[in-house]
């Protein structure tokens, strides 16, 4: 009898090699790791090696991400093509471009805000807030009315992480907003409510497919951090909107 070790977990293994012919040799299994290994009549175990296991793929909010960026950017390029096709129609008939039309000209209802909110008195701030701002709001207190309320366009919507029937309400409601459009997820701002996210967290609220964080410790600020996520938001998209604007110079 001779002993052998494992290559993989230096398990020792006796093993009787006068039954292996000469010049061969036989796979013997680890009773500790299962691993198979070559062993010949002079009793070596040859090493072979596990295959090398693939590279770790990154964290999930990293691929969500760029998702999101492509979907955004393949939704501007479709955008400004169209404009640009309609356009060149336009001159080859004689007729002038149609001026661009702002978001309110195109669709009032973007003048409207969904607020998602189950305590009747931050809802009741956050209505006031969006009131100050110019916008209609509508309170959605539990997940059946707030996606209901989806299939209609709003300028802001304001998310939180549960309603009063689904504890998991919050994450439901993103995950509809992540598969809309690229162009219409555009025309609207979203703003997630929080007790645990820090206000204005721009990470957060990337990977919260939001534009502004809003933590509840901040209520008396409500108002001033949701008109910076507006300025940031319309900063962000400067570019695109002078892209569009010079289509009609």
């Amino acid at each position: 009898m001779t002993t052998t070790a494992c290559p993989q977990c230096r398990t020792e293994v006796r093993i009787d090699v006068s039954r292996i012919p000469a010049g061969r040799a036989a796979r013997v299994s680890c009773p500790s790791c299962q691993h198979q290994y070559p062993v010949t009549a002079e009793g070596t175990a040859s090493a072979v090696a596990p295959p090398e296991a693939p590279p770790a793929a990154p964290a999930g909010p990293a691929l969500d991400e760029r998702a999101w960026l492509r979907r955004e950017l393949e939704a501007m390029r479709g955008e400004i093509e169209r404009q640009v096709t309609v356009n060149i129609l336009a001159t080859l008939g004689g007729r002038p471009p149609a001026p661009a039309a702002s978001s309110e000209e195109r669709d009032p209802e973007l003048r409207n805000a969904l607020v998602c909110e189950p305590d009747p008195q931050f809802a009741q701030l956050l209505c006031g807030v969006l009131a100050e701002m110019g916008f209609a709001p509508q309170i959605a207190g539990d997940l059946r009315s707030a996606w209901r309320a989806l299939d209609r366009e709003w300028g802001v919507v304001t998310l939180t992480e549960a309603l009063t029937d689904d504890p998991e309400a919050g994450e439901k409601l993103q995950e509809r907003l992540s598969r809309l459009p690229g162009v219409k997820r555009r025309r609207m701002f979203v703003v997630h409510v929080s007790n645990d996210v820090r206000s204005l967290d721009g990470g957060m609220a990337f990977v919260l497919n939001a534009n502004v964080t809003l933590n509840r410790a901040d209520a008396a600020s409500a108002r001033e951090i949701v008109r910076k996520g507006m300025a940031d938001y319309e900063r962000m998209y400067k570019l695109f909107h002078e892209a569009k604007e010079a289509l009609h110079a």
